[in-house]
């Protein structure tokens, strides 16, 4: 009777764990030589401008092992480092990509990237996932998210970045990723309604390069300004509505605080004019800005962080934007000043695309108007005949619980259990 009892309290302690401690399932390192071990086998430059790139491997600065990886690059153009290509992905699965960096001093960035391809394609595809970019002096800083592939990729390149100024990298590690998690329901009934995907706000579109230069793609980069990271299942970019292009489909893993960019496989936007939009997987509009001209090789972007201001750019793919070009100074006044736009800010109801029902009327959308010289006008008023540059916008929720309820939910539950131990422990 005491073998019994003790088997049905291990048995209660083991439920429990997997209750309350969901794990994560794991597989091998698709990364080889993924402490330098082996000096730079298997790992090769991403340019062939050797005069900016210097690679060398040392011992005195490791995370594990014996050695790590030094990169020292001397350009603030853009960034450079070492790249891997990982030869067998499987489209639409999760990986967990991890990674130590070290700095001694500061560099403007610091970080990993996965690009992904197509079988038998040398471009790659529009979607990459970075990271957290590191700028500051850090002692052996953990780099880890996990990303989805694109459906159709069939191999990878893991690529580490350094942009004016000396890194070090070490332990790099990519696998495939399944979270295992038990979820107990107390005395509910049964449901085949699915689980909805997760629908977040505070993600902006901060630039957007709609009249690359010849040979070049169209991207959009937006911004998580969530204190956690996202993933953007089958959400879209798209164009003015109903301009005749079709939404692009995206998915992408977006850390806190940070920028991911979309490359365009082929070209929606018109240069004389026309809408940058985020639509989320239901086709609801979440961000959107317009311009009424383009210059080539120039972006769209904030002036300044999340300020409502969009203004012409040198591009800044997926770092803080650069200075609005012709030497306009952002501003928050609505008055005419240079030959460049101003922006008022006005409050309106939240609205969807016009295929779709409007929503509740306590949801709303912040935008930012530019107009276009010579028209003056006061602050809070437009005149109807001004044409729109930008617009951007934010949602706020206020369909917000009340905070007692999952503390009454998870004492229900442990009354429950509690019971439930109990009866197997004297059956």
């Amino acid at each position: 009777m005491f073998i019994q009892t003790k088997f049905k309290i291990y048995s209660v302690i083991i439920f429990l764990y997997f209750v309350f401690f969901p794990h994560s399932v794991s597989a091998a390192n698709l990364i080889q030589n993924n402490g330098f071990e082996n000096g730079q086998n298997m790992w090769t430059p991403t340019t062939t401008n050797v005069a900016s790139l210097e690679i060398t491997s040392v011992s005195g600065e490791k995370y594990e092992g014996s050695q790590s990886a030094s990169l020292k690059v001397t350009t603030t153009e853009s960034s450079h480092g070492i790249k891997q290509k990982i030869n067998a992905v499987t489209g639409g699965q999760q990986y967990k990509i991890n990674g130590y960096v070290k700095t001694l001093t500061a560099p403007e960035e610091a970080y990993i990237r996965i690009a992904w391809y197509e079988e038998g394609k040398t471009s790659q595809l529009p979607t990459t996932n970075n990271s957290t970019k590191i700028n500051t002096i850090v002692n052996w800083s953990l780099l880890d998210f996990i990303v989805t592939s694109p459906e159709s990729a069939a191999s990878a390149e893991i690529r580490l970045y350094v942009k004016n100024g000396i890194a070090y990298f070490d332990d790099i590690t990519m696998e495939e990723y399944t979270e295992s998690t038990i979820v107990t329901t107390v005395f509910s009934a049964p449901s085949t309604t699915p689980t909805p995907l997760p629908n977040y706000n505070n993600i902006y579109i901060s630039e957007a390069m709609v009249a690359p230069n010849t040979g070049e793609k169209e991207w959009v980069e937006l911004y998580n300004d969530n204190d956690f990271s996202v993933t953007l299942s089958d959400w879209y970019i798209d164009d003015i509505a109903d301009s005749g292009s079709s939404p692009k489909k995206i998915s992408i893993t977006i850390s806190a605080k940070s920028y991911g960019v979309i490359e365009l496989s082929t070209s929606i936007f018109n240069n004389s004019g026309d809408t940058v939009g985020l639509l989320d997987f239901s086709g609801n509009e979440k961000n959107t800005f317009t311009y009424d001209y383009s210059e080539s090789g120039k972006t769209w972007g904030w002036s300044e962080l999340k300020n409502d201001i969009f203004c012409l750019q040198q591009p800044s793919k997926n770092t803080q934007n650069t200075a609005c070009t012709q030497g306009w100074q952002p501003s928050t006044k609505s008055t005419q000043t240079s030959s460049e736009a101003t922006v008022s800010t006005s409050k309106t109801k939240d609205s969807t695309r016009s295929s779709q029902s409007s929503t509740s009327n306590s949801s709303l959308k912040s935008y930012a108007i530019a107009v276009t010289p010579p028209t003056i006008f006061r602050e809070g008023t437009v005149e109807s005949e001004q044409s729109v540059l930008s617009a951007t916008t934010s949602q706020i929720d206020p369909h917000a619980s009340p905070g007692y309820l999952p503390l009454l939910a998870a004492s229900y539950s442990l009354l429950s259990i509690g019971s439930l131990v109990t009866k197997m422990i004297y059956s």
